[in-house]
C-alpha cells in the first residue's frame, strides 16, 4: 500500500483518512448527533477487519463502506449510518471503491502470509512434543532435546 494518506469527507461532515495499515474514521458535528453516531475518531487496522462491505450509491440511497470488527454490533436498520461505516454520495464513490479494493488486496496478502506462519508454529509445537516423548523414553539426552528445541523455536 502507498505510504501516502488521503482524507475523504462526506456530506455529513464525517471523515475517512486512509493510511498504509489502517483507516481513521471520525464522525463529528451536529450531523453525527442527529444520526446517533458517537463522536470522536476511531482507528481501525486493516488486519482487524473481519469483513468489509461496500454498497454503491443507488438511485434513492447513499452508498457506504462498512468495516466489521470483532465485538461490534452492526446497525442493521441503516448500515450506512453505523459507527463503523462511512456513507458517501456519487462524487467520492470512485475513491471509496479504490479503498475497498486496496483493503481486499491487503487482507488477501495478510491472510496468506499468516497462514504459513500458523502452520509452521503448529508444526514446531508438534515436533517439540514428539521430542519430549523421546526424552521421557530415554532416547534423547536433555542436552540433545534442548538443542533441538532451540533450533525449532529459532532461538
Amino acid at each position: 500500500m502507498s505510504n501516502n494518506s488521503s482524507t475523504l469527507t462526506n456530506s455529513w461532515g464525517s471523515t475517512l483518512t486512509v493510511l498504509e495499515d489502517c483507516i481513521k474514521l471520525e464522525h463529528k458535528g451536529a450531523s453525527a448527533v442527529l444520526l446517533g453516531l458517537p463522536r470522536g475518531e476511531k482507528t481501525l487496522f486493516y488486519d482487524d477487519f473481519t469483513s468489509v462491505e461496500f454498497k454503491a450509491k443507488g438511485l434513492l440511497s447513499n452508498g457506504y463502506i462498512q468495516f466489521n470488527v470483532p465485538g461490534h454490533r452492526q446497525n442493521t436498520n441503516n448500515p450506512a449510518f453505523d459507527e463503523y461505516s462511512f456513507a458517501f454520495d456519487k462524487k467520492i464513490e470512485t475513491q471509496i471503491r479504490c479503498l475497498y479494493e486496496r483493503i481486499l488486496a491487503f487482507k488477501k496478502s495478510y491472510c496468506s502470509s499468516n497462514d504459513t506462519t500458523i502452520v509452521n508454529q503448529v508444526s514446531a509445537a508438534d515436533e517439540i512434543l514428539k521430542l519430549k516423548q523421546l526424552l521421557d523414553m530415554g532416547v534423547l539426552t536433555q542436552d540433545e532435546f534442548d538443542a533441538k528445541k532451540k533450533q525449532l523455536l529459532g532461538l
